[in-house]
Formats: structure tokens, C-alpha cells, sequence
């Protein structure tokens, strides 16, 4: 219990010299981090194979999971002692201002907190003497009640911060597991709930604020206010348009991380509770369990999300690879299908900028191919860039449909990602570094294509250039409709893929009718919509970003068009005329 002498005396400057130490101590294991990643794994992934050289990356991988882990406990720490010498000064002066108010009374203020006074009487002209109440009284009962308060708020603010503090105290040879990385959500949670209203939720921007007005709000804090949202928000910061790619990425790694663990930790007990497959009728007749059924799709619900989070943890260790540049993860949520913005290089830097939106049946699950996707324009769009850089991302922001012949026929799912589109593009003009923005191009495969109509039919695209493949149609009849120059709306159909046809039958293709008497459903491949229709060598609908050859040197003019539009070298597109 802390007394009123201990208050009294109190002194924060100790506290806050130990929060610059563990300050310094959380930038020491970020950089440890990326030092082990940038100077000794990605170097060795190249140019050293074989059974010894797996367990050196995994034995790496696993001291950079090491250091994050430290960096985001001292983080924690950092901002919980700064936190519990802000909160105690501010009882210490309320503390201090009672104290001297007593003084000035002349009273005296025992080590308990009592207060004693010269009792006096008031002049009372009727009574002809000194009676009535003692002025004192009051005021002796209101000094006491605020030291009282004081020293009553002290304690339970040193109580809070011992047991969160305690939380994160840990041992020698501590290994970074699944189950460490859950802990490390619940002592954020820990530290959340002993700074109060000191850092609160309430005051980071609202999902929806104009990325600029939430970039002006991150940039008018100070560095050590930023890291302590950081460790304490890192859901919210993460999330936000408008916040450095670096901070998204930090914030949303740790929380991939624990999505991973407790995915597979759920996994891990999922599995061992598998109930009988098969209910025995009699000796030669059984019929399916529907308990194991439902004990199935749970299973495949787990194992997803634990493939998905594999999958985008795996693409960011490609960093180094094949001259990849790093992974930046800037955007996670693994609420129902799940969300995943990924970026291959930095956008805040790059000269030229791809955001893929991809479509049908993409989900957290399935996220791996489309990254690989946006890999392969990174490669192909880099040789063509002339020495500029580049930054390719995966927009899964959205809520894809799943089934061809049902959501994916509707507008509902386009129409809820068209703004938030239009919101991630505005975060990277706000985020981007130089005087003017990144020459950006949208790239929509499929249902994607439909999310970029609806972005420019709700709003403002601020986009350079806009590439669709497999389109069903844009819910706009006519490329001058897409917010972008004229002659800067790209297309490719490829020779097998049935989906633009098959888009004359949804709302996506808006229909004109003709003099002849019938409606012409207008895609992007229509002579109508008034698109330049690329060369496409590939065939079937998945096929646009694919390699002639297995090592992945020879690109398809499908995918080489792409990345000549994302390039600024329009021309060197091959055309379909």
C-alpha cells in the first residue's frame, strides 16, 4: 500500500529514465530483427542449399521470431513504466496541492492523512459571543478527503502496474511458441487496462477517417507516443489507411502471429476430440456421423486459417529471394473468410506502384496463389522499371464472394469494397514519401475488376492506369467512366476463360439497347467500353500471370503486358486490334 509520505515524495524522473532504457532496449530487438533477416538469412537463401542450409534458415527464422517477440515485450514494458510514472505524478500533485492548501490554513497533516486544526467560533451579533459551526470544518474535511483520494488512486495504480509489470517478467532460455504469442495478446491487454484513459482507443481516428487527416494525427505525435499505441493498439494501427507502411507492417505481424497460434493451437485440441466417422446401423450397415461432419468442418476451418496464415508469413520470408524485395503486411483480420493486404517492397518509396484486387474464392486459405501473382508482376514490372523502384500489393480488403453461382453474381460484395478501395489508395498518396505520388496502377482479376468499377462509380480513384483480366464487367459502361486519363484502361481476355462472356448475365455488365431491337451487354473486352485490349497468350482464367517455363524466366505476354502497364512503358504493350 503506498502512503502519504511515499506520495508525497515521490519522484516520476527514475520511472521515465527506466522507460528510455527499455525504449532503447525494444529499438535494439527491432533492429536485431532485421538485421538477422536483411544481412544473414536473405543472403544465405540463394546461395546455399541442402538439408544443413533448412536448418540454418529455420534455426534463423526462429532467432528473428525471437527478437520480434523481445521487441514487442519491451515495447510493453517501456510503455507500462511510463505509464505508471504518468499516473502517479498525477496523484502526487493533487497530493501536493492539498498539502499546500493546508499549510496555507495553518493546519496539520499527520502521517495518516488526518487533518487537525485550532477549533474557532464565528461571530454570531445576536448570540453575543463566539458560538456557532467552526468555518474549519469544511474545509479541514475537504483537504482530508483529497488526500484520502489521492493516496487511494496511488495504490491502486501501483497495484495495476505491479501485476501487469509482473506479467512480463520472464526466464532464461525462454522459447518462443505458440502459446508465448497468445500471452503476449493478453499482457497488451494487460497494459491496456492499467494506462486507463491515458492512451485510450477513443482517441485514435474512426475506420473511415480520410487517410490524410490520419496521417496528419500520426505525424503530430511524438515518437514515444506513437510506440505506445503501437504496443498498445496494434489491431487499430494496423489498420489504418493513412499510417506508414512500416508501423502497419510492425503492428500486423505480431498479430499474424498469434492468429497463427491460436489457430494451431485450437488445431492441435480440435484434433485429438475427433469423434466415430460412422454410426453402425447393425452388422453390415452404418451411415455418416453428422457429429463427425461437424467436428469436419470446424477442422477445415482451422486448418485454413492456419494454411493462410503460413502462407502470408512464407511470402514475407521471401524477402531476399531471387532479389525480392521485403514483405510488408499492411492490413490482417482473420474474422470470418478473412483479410490480407500484402506488399512486395515498400510503397511509401516506390516510383511505381500495383495494387491486385483479386476475386471469386479468394479467402485467407487461398491467399498464397495471389501472392504469388503479385510476385511475379514485382519481377517482371521491376526489369522493365529502368532503374526505378516498385512496390506490388495484394488487396484482400475486402469480403470476395465464394461461390460463382451465387454472391459472385450480385453486386452487394463490390459495392461494400469499392470505398474501401478508394481508402487504401488515398492511404498511399498519404503515406508516400517525395512531392508527388507513386505512378499507381490497379490491377483486378475477375470479380476485382467489378471492385474497381464500383470504387470509381462511388467515388474517386486515384490511379494512373487500370488493368482488368477475365472481367465480367465493371458496373460502368464505358472506360471513361474509371476516374483514370483517357487510353489508360488496359484488357485482357483470354482465349479460354468464359467469365467476361458469362458476365453478360450478371448486373456487373451494364446492357444498351440497340436500334435491331436487343441489349448488348457491355465488358471490358466490348469494342463498346472503349478499352485497349492487350495481347493475351494464355488461355483459361487463372492463367494471366503465368511463365512459359518452370523456372520462371520466361514470362507470358499476358503477364509481361501487365507489368509494361505498371512500368509506364505503354509503348512497348503488344496490342490485340
Amino acid at each position: 500500500m503506498v502512503t502519504m509520505r511515499q506520495l508525497q515524495n515521490y519522484k516520476p524522473e527514475p520511472s521515465h529514465r527506466a522507460s528510455e532504457e527499455w525504449g532503447v532496449m525494444m529499438s535494439r530487438c527491432s533492429n536485431y530483427m532485421d538485421w538477422v533477416d536483411t544481412v544473414i538469412r536473405r543472403p544465405l537463401q540463394g546461395s546455399w542449399k541442402g538439408r544443413d542450409a533448412n536448418a540454418a534458415q529455420d534455426r534463423l527464422g526462429r532467432l528473428g521470431q525471437n527478437f520480434q517477440y523481445a521487441a514487442q515485450q519491451t515495447s510493453l514494458i517501456r510503455t507500462a513504466l511510463d505509464g505508471v510514472a504518468t499516473a502517479l505524478a498525477a496523484e502526487h500533485r493533487k497530493l501536493i496541492e492539498a498539502l499546500e492548501e493546508a499549510e496555507s490554513r495553518k493546519y496539520t497533516v499527520h502521517d495518516d492523512g488526518t487533518v487537525e486544526y485550532t477549533a474557532e467560533g464565528t461571530d454570531d451579533p445576536h448570540a453575543g459571543g463566539n458560538t456557532g459551526p467552526d468555518p474549519n470544518i469544511h474545509w479541514a474535511q475537504e483537504i482530508q478527503d483529497h488526500i484520502t483520494l489521492a493516496v487511494k488512486r496511488a495504490t491502486e495504480i501501483d497495484q495495476e502496474y505491479a501485476s501487469t509489470l509482473n506479467r512480463l517478467q520472464t526466464g532464461r532460455g525462454l522459447t518462443i511458441d505458440d502459446r508465448m504469442w497468445l500471452d503476449a495478446a493478453r499482457d497488451s491487454k494487460a497494459v491496456r487496462k492499467a494506462a486507463g484513459d491515458d492512451l485510450g482507443l477513443d482517441s485514435i481516428p474512426k475506420k473511415g477517417t480520410k487517410p490524410k487527416d490520419v496521417n496528419s494525427w500520426w505525424r503530430g505525435l511524438s515518437h514515444e507516443e506513437q510506440q505506445e499505441y503501437q504496443a498498445l493498439y496494434p489491431g487499430q494501427i494496423g489498420a489504418l489507411d493513412g499510417i506508414p507502411s512500416d508501423v502497419r507492417d510492425e503492428a500486423n505481424r505480431g498479430r499474424l502471429r498469434q492468429s497463427h497460434a491460436d489457430a494451431q493451437m485450437k488445431l492441435n485440441q480440435h484434433l485429438q476430440e475427433e469423434p466415430d466417422k460412422w454410426i453402425a446401423i447393425d452388422a453390415s450397415v452404418r451411415r455418416p456421423n453428422p457429429e463427425w461432419e461437424e467436428w469436419d468442418e470446424k477442422r477445415k476451418s482451422l486448418q485454413g486459417l492456419s494454411d493462410g496464415t503460413n502462407a502470408i508469413q512464407s511470402n514475407l520470408d521471401k524477402g531476399g529471394e531471387k532479389g525480392l524485395p521485403e514483405g510488408y503486411l499492411l492490413g490482417f483480420d482473420d474474422e470470418g473468410i478473412g483479410r490480407a493486404i500484402v506488399a512486395r517492397g515498400n510503397p511509401d518509396t516506390a516510383d511505381h506502384t500495383a495494387v491486385y484486387v483479386p476475386g471469386t474464392k479468394t479467402n485467407l486459405p487461398t491467399i498464397g496463389g495471389d501472392l504469388d501473382r503479385s510476385d511475379a508482376l514485382w519481377r517482371e514490372s521491376s526489369k522493365l522499371s529502368k532503374g526505378e523502384s516498385v512496390s506490388t500489393v495484394t488487396w484482400l480488403g475486402y469480403d470476395a464472394p465464394q461461390e460463382i453461382t451465387g454472391d459472385a453474381m450480385e453486386s452487394e460484395k463490390a459495392n461494400e469494397g469499392g470505398p474501401l478501395l478508394n481508402r487504401f489508395i488515398d492511404g498511399t498518396r498519404a503515406t508516400h514519401d517525395g512531392d508527388s505520388p507513386s505512378h499507381t496502377t490497379l490491377v483486378g482479376h475477375s470479380y476485382g475488376s467489378v471492385v474497381i468499377g464500383s470504387a470509381a462509380r462511388q467515388g474517386d480513384i486515384h490511379a494512373d492506369d487500370i488493368v482488368v483480366a477475365g472481367s465480367p464487367g465493371m458496373q460502368v459502361s464505358r472506360a471513361s467512366e474509371l476516374d483514370v486519363d483517357k487510353g489508360h484502361v488496359w484488357n485482357e481476355t483470354g482465349s479460354d476463360d468464359w467469365v467476361p462472356e458469362g458476365g453478360s448475365l450478371t448486373p456487373h455488365a451494364p446492357r444498351e439497347w440497340r436500334w435491331w431491337g436487343e441489349y448488348d451487354a457491355v465488358t471490358p473486352d466490348s469494342d463498346l467500353f472503349g478499352a485497349n485490349q492487350m495481347e493475351t497468350d494464355t488461355s483459361a482464367h487463372g492463367d494471366y500471370w503465368d511463365y512459359k517455363d518452370e523456372g520462371k524466366t520466361d514470362p507470358s505476354e499476358s503477364l509481361r503486358n501487365q507489368a509494361r502497364v505498371i512500368a509506364g512503358n505503354y509503348s512497348e504493350v503488344s496490342r490485340d486490334d
